[in-house]
């Protein structure tokens, strides 16, 4: 893996209050400088698909495979952009118009609580993305607790090609499991 594109929704709805993803960005950037990133905000259906459409810039020009992450607050089998929840069905959609093929070869992280706690939504979802991974979180996360974990995530897939992401997950489950139970992350592949 060579990119890290991630698309984040407000956190809070304060001008006052920062929370953000972008931060254990740069700290693994600043780990692993061959490890790179796009870090975008999106916060309307417009703005997320704009978003969508720079990925696809990227994606053409890059054939190694990206982790694209969903970064904003969530609910089961859905993701919030402002003040709206998305379902995973019509973020499919969203994907599918910008190109059907965006996530093919891809994994898609959600950095979100519980959107994953519903595994047909999400299987639903990698049919429609063609998403070779999905991963995300099935309970209420932490905020920080999390940020922590998604550095050993990219830690784990940063030296991988695309064939070996699956057996790199799990054996980061493996090797963190109290982590992972804690985070009730979750893995799901065009294989279940």
């Amino acid at each position: 893996m060579k990119l890290v594109f991630c698309v984040e929704s407000d956190w809070e709805g304060s001008a006052r209050k920062q929370s953000s993803i972008l931060p254990m960005l740069e700290c693994i950037n600043g780990v692993y400088p061959d490890l790179k990133y796009i870090f975008r905000t999106a916060n309307t259906k417009e703005e997320l698909k704009y978003c969508l459409g720079k990925f696809k810039q990227v994606n053409s020009a890059d054939k190694d495979f990206c982790v694209f992450i969903f970064s904003g607050h969530g609910t089961p089998g859905k993701i919030r952009f402002g003040k709206k929840g998305i379902s995973l069905s019509e973020l499919g959609l969203i994907v599918q118009e910008v190109d059907d093929e965006l996530f093919k070869k891809h994994v898609v992280h959600f950095d979100s609580c519980s959107v994953s706690k519903n595994s047909a939504e999400v299987q639903d979802f990698l049919r429609q993305t063609r998403a070779d991974l999905v991963t995300g979180f099935s309970s209420e996360v932490d905020f920080i607790e999390s940020l922590a974990f998604e550095m050993i995530y990219l830690d784990y897939l940063r030296d991988d090609k695309p064939k070996n992401v699956e057996k790199r997950l799990q054996r980061l489950q493996k090797d963190h499991k109290g982590f992972c139970d804690r985070l009730k992350f979750e893995i799901a592949s065009q294989r279940d």
